[in-house]
């Protein structure tokens, strides 16, 4: 099929192969032709009515890989065969489960009673696993959604607090081309069975793909909407913990869990545990555990981490799109302040037994400015005011009457003990003929 076309007839058998981008006016599937999507490969086009067959291509599970979030992207329901791919020859050899968010229960097509023997429904997302020893290639036939609107989904959420899993669930795309969601989400890699936190309109939802999102409150949906070609820029710190595991006398590292701290405005995201034997990394705030969480420019925040097992894990954390004049992580257990602008990474020994609470994150961005009058250039850890500075600079801290309580010369950034009773003071940076100024408050 072409590429790039103002009106597309087929009369024969077409395809738009993996990594090629077609796009049409409208489409007319003649008699005697046929239309495929393959995996990896996307069409947009304006006109309803289309009937084609879209693929997604399955490895074979393994212990620890081979599980898929995965959607149908035509607009009609989808019977599962072995035609399509998605029953096995033998039963044992596929797994196919979709999330009852209103029991919040996972419910099995081959399990019988009521819930089993489903279709594969649009806008929603399904788990899926193929044990056969080539894997398969799913594929989904019917009435295409056209590309010319957004789509909504409703989301389901029940108030039941005992619900490990309450206000999840696994939407997928409906359309033949990568689109972008309003919420934060959750995706699942093949290769792994870990999942991964992505902040809102940051993750490109490919055909055919299913991705866990929250709803937090009733009447709530979630819209669907065709990338941009240009990646939105992320402005996030990015947290991962890997496990170094010795391979026949090799060690190797296996990325566990991911949580991020966004500087962006944007919505929380609570953490999702699909593998409750993986490493969990995440943010507790107000009671609750999270994968993402956005603040201002600087700070300090906890960072919580329960071991998969006894062994030793590296926690990196990577500045995307902002840059940091100040970067530590403090573990808790050991006292070790990291310096992770001059080593990104930090090592660590873990068991299964230790508290969660073991790491502070403890931050400020170049032009992390709360308030919007002037840059924020200092904040409080500890009881200690970090001061972010370049160079030799003068410090000052003056009383709201405009008395200057203490005086100093700082060279490059330092921590001060800032020795003043409770309550709200200016402090004063001067490196030059240039002065900042910022309000701090002591408690």
């Amino acid at each position: 099929m072409p590429t790039s076309e103002d009106d597309a007839i087929i009369a024969a058998a077409a395809t738009v192969p993996s990594g090629v981008v077609a796009t049409a006016n409208n489409i007319t599937v003649a008699e005697g032709g046929s239309l495929t999507i393959a995996d990896g490969g996307q069409l947009v086009h304006n006109n309803a009515g289309v009937q084609a067959t879209v693929q997604k291509h399955i490895e074979k599970h393994g212990e620890n890989d081979g599980w898929y979030f995965i959607s149908s992207s035509v607009a009609t329901d989808v019977a599962p065969s072995l035609e399509n791919g998605i029953i096995a020859p033998t039963a044992k050899n596929y797994d196919l489960y979709y999330y009852d968010e209103p029991a919040h229960y996972w419910r099995n097509y081959k399990e019988g009673g009521m819930y089993s023997g489903f279709n594969i429904a649009p806008k929603k997302g399904y788990l899926y696993a193929n044990g056969e020893e080539n894997g398969t290639v799913l594929s989904f036939t019917g009435t295409l959604q056209p590309g010319n609107v957004n789509v909504e989904k409703t989301l389901e959420f029940n108030t039941a607090e005992d619900a490990v899993l309450a206000g999840w669930n696994l939407v997928g795309n409906p359309f033949t081309y990568n689109v972008t969601l309003d919420k934060p989400c959750y995706t699942i890699s093949g290769n792994a069975i870990n999942t991964e936190p992505h902040a809102e309109g940051s993750y490109t939802v490919a055909p055919c793909e299913g991705v866990m999102v929250m709803a937090t409150g009733e009447n709530q949906s979630v819209t669907f909407t065709k990338a941009s070609q240009q990646a939105p820029q992320p402005n996030q710190l990015q947290m991962t913990v890997a496990q170094q595991v010795m391979t026949r006398g090799i060690a190797t590292s296996t990325v566990n869990d991911k949580a991020i701290v966004n500087f962006n405005a944007g919505s929380p995201l609570e953490k999702f545990v699909f593998n409750a034997d993986a490493a969990k990394l995440y943010i507790p705030q107000n009671g609750k555990d999270y994968a993402i969480v956005s603040t201002q420019g600087q700070g300090e925040i906890p960072v919580n981490f329960k071991a998969a097992s006894d062994g030793q894990y590296t926690l990196t954390v990577n500045p995307e799109g902002v840059e940091m004049n100040y970067l530590h992580l403090i573990d808790n257990m050991t006292g070790a302040n990291v310096d992770l602008l001059a080593s990104p990474s930090y090592t660590f020994t873990a068991t299964t037994h230790d508290y969660e609470s073991r790491f502070r994150l403890v931050f400020a961005s170049i032009n992390g400015d709360a308030d919007g009058d002037n840059e924020t250039f200092a904040f409080f850890s500890n009881d200690l005011l970090i001061v972010t500075n370049e160079g030799e600079a003068t410090l000052q801290v003056v009383d709201m009457s405009g008395h200057i309580l203490s005086s100093q010369t700082l060279h490059g950034t330092e921590s001060v003990n800032v020795k003043a009773s409770a309550g709200v003071y200016v402090i004063r940076l001067i490196n030059g003929n240039y002065v900042k100024t910022q309000k701090i408050v002591v408690r």
